[in-house]
């Protein structure tokens, strides 16, 4: 009788134990509801305090139409510069899904989140995380928004203590004009 009990047992947490990881490797990038998503704000506001202390030299080369012009920053125009970064917001859990990827290429592990209602402007955000350091290598973002008969599609890209650039296409029914504005300062 007790090896009966101890076999029953034995196969109990045999199959609980298999089903365990049969259910974790149909989803292995899923996020627990209770997993806090990346903090982006504070790394946006973390990178633009460095450069303020840092008081590297500031300057914007703007393309729009095949031409480009450059002109220098002060710290207060390139934060505002940086505000689509700053409103990136994906901390909710019930907002947005977060997946994970090892990208051996980059040697990056990449954080992406995508929101459930698509009706939302952010659309994606990519966070390259630097799978030795821990650190923030990149950040990609594409924000949609429509209004009344023009639509507006930024995308947003931050290298880590180098630059961010933001790409607008507006699209009003007829035509669709470009602008790329990057935004430099240890590079």
């Amino acid at each position: 009788m007790y090896r009966v009990i101890i076999f029953l047992l034995s196969c109990l947490l045999l199959m609980t134990s298999c089903n365990n990881a049969t259910q974790q490797a149909t989803n292995p990038t899923a996020t627990p509801l209770t997993k806090q998503h990346f903090d982006l704000k504070g790394f946006f506001e973390s990178e633009l305090y460095q450069i303020d202390k840092e008081a590297y030299f500031i300057y914007q080369k703007t393309t729009q139409q095949q031409r480009t012009d450059s002109i220098a920053l002060s710290m207060a125009a390139c934060t505002a510069k940086a505000a689509p970064f700053l409103a990136l917001n994906v901390s909710d859990n019930k907002a947005f899904t977060e997946s994970t990827f090892n990208d051996n290429t980059t040697q990056s592990i990449t954080l992406t989140y995508k929101p459930y209602d698509l009706n939302q402007p952010i659309q994606s955000v990519d966070v390259l995380v630097d799978e030795t350091s821990g650190k923030v290598k990149r950040v990609f973002a594409k924000l949609l928004r429509s209004e009344n008969n023009t639509i507006t599609e930024q995308t947003l890209s931050w290298k880590a203590g180098k630059s961010f650039s933001i790409i607008t296409s507006v699209n009003n029914g007829g035509s669709t004009s470009v602008t790329q504005e990057q935004v430099i300062w240890n590079e």
